[in-house]
């Protein structure tokens, strides 16, 4: 069973598949960082690009992008479930530091991600808040969950990582790997 975790942004998404089948032993097969710049398929004809490419359309062509990569994702490897990182409602620490752009923004990239990813498998997407899936970790710190999650999956490196995007998606999938194999050992009267 292959869980994909998608951890939204407007100027970067992260995406982790892992193996599921054990979840004691699950393993990362893929991993990396989407930023919009290139697609590695073609989503808008050639006649749309000058308008996109207008400074006042660069964020809206870069979410674009990442969502045409997203469906790609899901299409190529048909995962058993995918976990998306959306919003808790709530200001974050970063928020009110001003990271990385407007709220809003981040809001469109991530309803624009669930989006694809509801429409193309409705019945096993997962939304998740950070709240929920670090609930279970020691530092809330994003430095210090790199480490963690590095210490679990040896195939991650956190100096390829340097926003921690990918380790969120990490997280976040291995939370829901976790929360089956809880379940299931529950239903099974374990």
């Amino acid at each position: 069973m292959m869980a994909l975790g998608i951890d939204p942004g407007s100027k970067v998404t992260g995406y982790a598949l892992l193996d599921t089948d054990k979840p004691e032993t699950a393993c990362i097969l893929d991993a990396g960082r989407i930023t919009g710049s290139e697609a590695r398929v073609t989503i808008e004809p050639p006649a749309l690009a000058a308008h996109w490419n207008t400074p006042d359309l660069t964020t809206m062509r870069r979410i674009r992008i990442m969502a045409g990569e997203a469906r790609y994702m899901v299409h190529h490897w048909k995962p058993d479930w995918i976990v998306i990182e959306v919003p808790s409602g709530k200001i974050g620490t970063g928020a009110k530091q001003g990271a990385r752009g407007s709220l809003a923004t981040y809001g469109m990239a991530t309803g624009v991600m669930f989006y694809v990813c509801y429409s193309q498998w409705w019945e096993k997407t997962i939304p998740v808040t950070e709240r929920q899936w670090t609930a279970n970790y020691k530092h809330k710190r994003k430095d210090l969950r790199q480490i963690a999650i590095a210490a679990m999956y040896p195939q991650y490196d956190p100096k390829t990582d340097p926003g921690g995007d990918v380790a969120d998606a990490i997280g976040a999938a291995d939370w829901w790997i976790n929360y089956l194999a809880v379940w299931q050992q529950e239903q099974a009267g374990g």
